[in-house]
């Protein structure tokens, strides 16, 4: 078992990175903790992947450990230029080169998700996505995109779009 872990200095607390392949069953799991304290949780660190600001952490379930080049924790005048949303602080993910992000549209596109279609609203994990516009994602991350037509258990939803990896 591989693993990698980074340990960060976040506002007045640590906050534990953790990047984990497990090579029996090849399950890639990233784990980031922050510390517990109500201003964070109002105001959350704004989350940077590749100088793109991501507001949907969503990404997050998506990602895979193996295309971080680097994980850096941005506070202060560092974290300032990324505007009022990172008052908390950044965490910004630099990807390895050959990772190219795609918009949702762009997703869509390389999926032949139907004009018609792009406007259902998008689940991750049964999580519906907040920011759809707003929202990136590896190009090789999500092997499926597919349109529901009916509820399930968990999404009540009728018509809707899920990814998957």
């Amino acid at each position: 078992m591989k693993k990698l872990v980074l340990f960060c200095y976040l506002l007045t607390g640590f906050s534990l990175v953790k990047a984990q392949t497990d090579s029996a069953n090849a399950t890639k799991v990233i784990h980031i903790c922050a510390p517990s304290r109500s201003s964070v949780i109002i105001n959350p660190p704004v989350w940077i992947i590749n100088d793109k600001q991501v507001i949907d952490k969503k990404i997050l379930d998506l990602i895979n450990p193996n295309d971080i080049e680097d994980v850096s924790i941005l506070r202060g005048s560092e974290a300032k230029a990324y505007g009022e949303r990172a008052k908390n602080g950044a965490i910004k993910i630099t990807l390895k080169r050959n990772v190219k992000l795609l918009s949702l549209q762009q997703l869509f596109k390389r999926f032949s998700v139907k004009q018609t279609n792009r406007k259902l609203n998008v689940y991750v994990n049964n999580e519906k996505l907040t920011h759809p516009n707003e929202f990136y994602v590896g190009s090789k991350w999500v092997k499926k995109v597919t349109v529901m037509t009916t509820s399930t258990a968990e999404i009540s939803e009728k018509n809707y779009i899920v990814l998957s990896k």
